[in-house]
């Protein structure tokens, strides 16, 4: 194995340390986003890079629920009482994410958030972990049923409906950066933001960290428009791995089954990918692969072992080397 291959991937899962994206004719970014690191490898212009920067900013600050500002704190504050008018660009996230939340038949949730936020709490100074009897009292509260839309409004109908878009959002920003770029004739560009990314135009290498050390446990490579989404149980947890902040929308426990997942696609966008990685989280082993399959999606999977299992990487990538 050639190891200057191994020097510049991409990596499709935040580490607390840097990497370079580095290429003859190529542009790049860093700069922190919705609490990880948005990386944009591009051929244009620094000028172009900036406005998508200012553009993904844009974006945080209109879905971040950690900001009371945004559009969606105030839907959060104001849907159960009142049909709130929401922009154009919300009303259309919350209609996919919904579509997914009916596909995964709730596997993914957006009204999680009643868990993740006013429970967990995770992200806060103070997250907790909570009693057996919390967890089933608030975990009636979430159904996404209890979302509606209409008319480019929305209302809840529950009082403790609380939306967190951390399962779709990533993604969904994602696909609004890739699209920026091409709307301004970038022929060639990659996105990264946490373990999301879109690539298109080109060839690139995707570094897959190791769900228990800080390093890489394998990599691909991809060539043409390509789409990956990886989770873990190490992403944000409390205490330990096994109380992470995959919730399971029903019993309100954290996933148990794996420590980490990555999905490759060429037919589904950044922001469906990044759903369907949250739902497929929660699946057992026989109904992923269904769904993958069903999905045309490819997938690496490691067990809470670290036992691998890797569905049909070789349809989506050029070459997959475990480290």
């Amino acid at each position: 194995m050639e190891r200057r291959t191994l020097k510049r991937p991409t990596l499709a899962q935040p580490l607390p340390m840097s990497f370079k994206l580095s290429s003859l004719f190529y542009k790049k970014l860093q700069a922190p986003l919705m609490s990880t690191t948005l990386a944009i490898k591009a051929k244009c212009s620094q000028k172009i890079l900036d406005q998508a920067l200012v553009y993904a900013q844009e974006i945080e600050s209109q879905l971040s629920v950690y900001r009371p500002s945004s559009e969606l704190s105030h839907l959060n504050q104001n849907a159960s009482s009142k049909e709130v008018a929401v922009s154009e660009s919300l009303y259309a996230l919350l209609q996919t994410a919904l579509d997914v939340s009916t596909e995964t038949e709730g596997c993914f949730d957006i009204t999680i958030g009643a868990l993740t936020q006013q429970t967990y709490k995770f992200g806060h100074k103070v997250p907790m972990l909570p009693n057996r009897s919390t967890l089933k009292k608030v975990s009636k509260t979430v159904n996404y049923h209890n979302v509606v839309l209409k008319d480019g409004k929305v209302r809840f109908n529950h009082p403790q409906t609380y939306l967190d878009l951390g399962g779709i959002g990533k993604g969904y920003c994602v696909d609004r950066v890739k699209h920026f770029l091409q709307e301004r004739e970038v022929k060639s560009a990659l996105v990264s933001l946490g373990g999301e990314i879109a690539a298109y135009g080109g060839q690139f290498t995707v570094g897959i960290a190791h769900p228990r050390e800080k390093r890489l446990y394998a990599y691909f490579e991809t060539e043409g428009e390509t789409y990956i989404s990886t989770s873990g149980d190490y992403e944000r947890y409390i205490k330990d791995f096994d109380h992470n902040h995959i919730i399971d929308p029903i019993s309100g426990r954290s996933s148990s089954r794996y420590a980490s997942l990555t999905l490759v696609s060429k037919r589904a966008n950044a922001t469906l990918l990044d759903a369907y990685n949250t739902a497929m989280f929660l699946m057992d082993e026989t109904e992923m692969e269904q769904f993958a399959l069903a999905h045309d999606i490819a997938y690496l999977r490691l067990d809470k072992t670290l036992e691998q299992k890797q569905e049909r990487l070789e349809r989506f990538t050029k070459k997959y080397v475990k480290l």
